[in-house]
């Protein structure tokens, strides 16, 4: 690993060395790839469509194209209340909703209790539907007139997913109908055919544009990152060899959707792609999918859209609901799509931002690419090669790098460790950017995401755009025993002096290395300054651990009662503390009263620490060139600045870079959440609404969040200035090393000579 990371350093200092000559050469020759250019696949959406009212929350699921082209579905929000409709879209744009011909079988007994879960189309202007009956998924095929004239049972496939998917193949005159378990074959009069159920999960159903079905589904030959395409075989009775699809094909969690043109069309989260099946001897390397949307250049909320559609090339429907403002308000609509011509279209300057599980920040990039005209986010995604490996994305980044494609941004993550690439020297010193922006700068970001996260030399290589927070939280009363800045020393003189049945930390597990998996990865870091071992605090640590006493099994009442009686000093918070978690100590869940945040005992007595989330790096690529340089830091400044929080509860899962961030996320929770504390029931709490007691239970405390909670979480996060999980790998070695001293089998004078001997052989090599 140590000569990879030579060699891949050394290929990118010359490839940034030979960039640089070209730095007196005229305006024109440089970086001539890098001019504003027109963007591609940029679709206007039209107003929502007006529909009937009892049909605007429709299902929005189970959209086919009958023999005349027209999209249809059926929609009925209740069926008890209003009859099932047959909405028609027309290639021309028509729009129509009406009853069926000869009633609704909805309302027939035998389904009235049952929810259909989509159709398709027939050729004779009938329809093939999933009936869900509970205990049973029912075929049921209609007429013209909505007559049903089969019915048939779907066999059971397992219990991932409920039956809802369901194609008509003209090719092969058959209906294929199932979930992402199995699917089973039918004819048009319901006799099943054939079965198949594959032991990894199916992605879908569809059909290309010779009529063909195919079944879309992680490939069984290989492994659960590789997506095959298949055709369905009825003389086989199973699915036929592999379609050939352009490498850069990736299915991965896309949806399928039907597009007029294209054999295969997937909505990716980022883009709507197409591509045909590739004639044999075609290299798979030379063909590209054609990009049909970008969603990122567009109005349209990716993780919104449960259905979509293509009327043609240029037109398509799309069933949505947009939660970006509130959840509980969202509202599903139909809406269509138009494609803008490219002379319509204003150039923009691309910012590429190389990604692995971008998420969120699809739905950033496209707020921002609407928000001004003069940049375009793109994202490079890596997820194509799996994410069941991390190593597989990774190996082709570094590749990109060797070959000098090098991105604007890196979008840092589980997957994308941005420690590991900062020894490349292709990271542009994030201060420049704050200390050169007269509206925001350093004091505008929370202290805690600057100086932990320095370079040696001062220069900040990346900038942490959520965190995690690792404390201690105590009692009032038991902080007031604990000494500040307090030391592993100190921490065992506190475990020896209390009670026989109390304890300092309540951790379950052994005693010895249980400890030290949650204290070691918050306070590796004052254990190691410029690579030499501090074995006066190592040794502290290890004997801290070996000789603290095992824990009891306790049960959440018991753990809240010993807190309160002081039995149990702390409540020890290593693992990551996500606001939600915060909010909920500071509303009293576990020991009744709001928690004092006593930090970690420690080398340097450093306290409590902070863990990236996610993070950004502004590549020196970008850093050399005007308007790369100034658009990577417009959208990174605008992911800060918009960072928001979902109020549903648990959902409030990270802490954002900027102050004001912060403080959405206190009016956020101070407007929706609302705990009720019942000191008889201490590992519950509620959120909302008052909890509804019964006569014989205690009236609840009603806990307010107000200014002093607040002033806490601030004081907490400004207090911070370590962070955690900064050397996993020594991390490790200690680990592997403290095995045997808990053992009894090493000294601790060995234990700790051999680690600090592999820990500075480790930072020696690191440089």
């Amino acid at each position: 690993m140590k000569t990879q990371n030579r060699i891949l350093a050394l290929l990118l200092s010359l490839i940034l060395l030979i960039s640089c000559f070209g730095c007196n050469r005229s305006p024109d020759t440089v970086d001539a790839e890098r001019r504003p250019s027109l963007p591609t696949g940029v679709w206007d959406m039209s107003d929502p469509l007006t529909l009937p009212d009892d049909l605007l929350a429709g299902n929005g699921r189970g959209f086919s194209r009958d023999s005349q082209g027209n999209l249809c579905m059926t929609a009925s929000p209740n069926r008890f209340s209003a009859e099932t409709r047959l909405i028609r879209f027309a290639p021309d744009g028509t729009l129509t909703a009406s009853p069926y011909p000869d009633g609704d079988i909805m309302k027939q007994p035998a389904y009235q209790y049952a929810d259909q879960r989509g159709f398709a189309c027939l050729p004779d202007g009938g329809f093939a539907s999933i009936i869900d009956q509970g205990q049973t998924d029912m075929l049921i095929i209609t007429d013209g007139h909505n007559r049903v004239t089969a019915e048939a049972e779907i066999p059971y496939f397992g219990s991932i997913g409920i039956v809802d998917d369901i194609i008509y193949a003209p090719a092969q005159d058959t209906i294929y109908a199932g979930s992402q378990d199995g699917f089973a074959a039918f004819t048009t009069d319901g006799v099943l055919l054939w079965t198949w159920k594959p032991s990894y999960p199916i992605i879908g159903l569809s059909v290309s544009r010779d009529g063909t079905g195919y079944v879309c589904a992680y490939d069984l030959l290989t492994d659960i990152s590789v997506i095959s395409v298949r055709p369905l075989d009825n003389t086989a009775k199973c699915p036929g060899e592999p379609y050939l699809l352009p490498e850069a094909v990736n299915l991965m969690n896309a949806d399928l959707v039907d597009h007029p043109s294209f054999d295969v069309c997937w909505n990716a989260g980022d883009a709507v792609w197409g591509c045909d099946f590739l004639p044999d001897g075609t290299d798979p390397k030379t063909v590209m999918p054609t990009e049909i949307i970008n969603l990122l250049n567009s109005d349209i909320s990716a993780q919104t859209v449960t259905d979509l559609i293509f009327l043609s090339d240029d037109e398509a429907l799309l069933y949505s609901s947009d939660y970006r403002a509130n959840l509980a308000d969202a509202e599903p609509y139909y809406a269509r799509l138009s494609r803008v011509p490219e002379e319509a279209l204003t150039p923009v300057f691309e910012i590429t931002v190389a990604a692995c599980g971008a998420g969120t920040y699809h739905e950033y990039a496209r707020a921002f690419n609407a928000s001004q005209d003069e940049f375009r986010v793109v994202f490079r995604s890596y997820d194509t090669y799996g994410l069941d490996d991390a190593q597989k994305p990774r190996t082709a980044f570094e590749t990109d790098l060797i070959t000098g494609n090098i991105p604007d941004i890196i979008l840092g993550n589980g997957f994308f460790i941005l420690d590991d690439y900062v020894h490349l020297g292709i990271f542009a010193d994030i201060y420049t950017f704050l200390d050169a922006d007269p509206t925001f700068g350093r004091d505008d970001l929370h202290a805690c995401v600057l100086t932990p996260f320095e370079a040696e030399d001062g220069t900040l290589p990346y900038l942490v755009d959520t965190f995690y927070i690792s404390t201690v939280e105590a009692t009032a009363a038991s902080a007031k025993h604990i000494p500040d800045d307090w030391t592993f020393a100190d921490a065992e003189e506190l475990a020896a002096a209390m009670p026989s049945d109390g304890m300092l930390f309540y951790v379950s597990g052994d005693n010895g290395s249980a400890l030290l998996e949650r204290l070691l990865p918050v306070t590796v870091t004052g254990l190691f300054e410029n690579g030499k071992t501090d074995r006066e605090a190592l040794s502290a640590l290890l004997s801290f651990c070996r000789n603290y006493q095992t824990s009891k099994s306790l049960s959440s009442d018991e753990r809240g009662q010993m807190l309160t009686d002081g039995n149990i000093l702390t409540t020890l918070q290593t693992h990551m503390q996500t606001p939600y978690r915060l909010l909920d100590s500071r509303w009293g869940t576990g020991h009744g009263e709001a928690p004092v945040y006593v930090g970690f005992p420690s080398a340097a007595g450093n306290g409590s620490a902070v863990s990236m989330r996610e993070g950004f790096a502004i590549t020196t690529k970008a850093a050399g060139h005007e308007l790369a340089s100034r658009g990577a830091w417009a959208f990174i400044r605008y992911v800060l600045e918009n960072k928001t929080y979902d109020t549903q509860g648990t959902a409030i899962s990270y802490f954002g870079a900027a102050k004001v961030s912060l403080e959405r996320m206190f009016d956020s929770a101070e407007t929706v959440y609302c705990l009720h504390y019942d000191p008889s029931r201490t590992s519950l709490a509620y959120y909302g609404q008052p909890h509804q007691h019964s006569e014989n239970e205690p009236e609840p405390n009603i806990v307010t969040f107000d200014e002093n909670d607040r002033a806490a979480i601030r004081d907490l996060i400004a207090g911070i200035t370590v962070r955690a999980d900064a050397y996993p790998m020594v991390c490790d070695m200690i680990y592997e090393e403290a095995s045997a001293y808990f053992a009894d089998a090493k000294s601790l004078e060995e234990t700790v000579s051999v680690i600090a001997s592999r820990a500075e052989l480790y930072f020696a090599e690191r440089g």
